[in-house]
């Protein structure tokens, strides 16, 4: 999950091609749960999503 949060932050500051492309390498597990993912994320580090 920590590659999946690490691209997801990613996305802020790179290009659609980019962005598709982080998301095209995800595996399916990671492309059911990605808002669930990203709120665990911004929980564990005090961020407001």
């Amino acid at each position: 999950m920590n590659e999946f949060v690490s691209k997801l932050v990613n996305l802020t500051y790179c290009s659609t091609e980019y962005a598709v492309a982080a998301w095209e390498t995800l595996t399916d597990s990671d492309r059911e749960q990605p808002r669930q993912a990203a709120k665990d994320y911004a929980n564990k580090h005090n961020l407001d999503i």
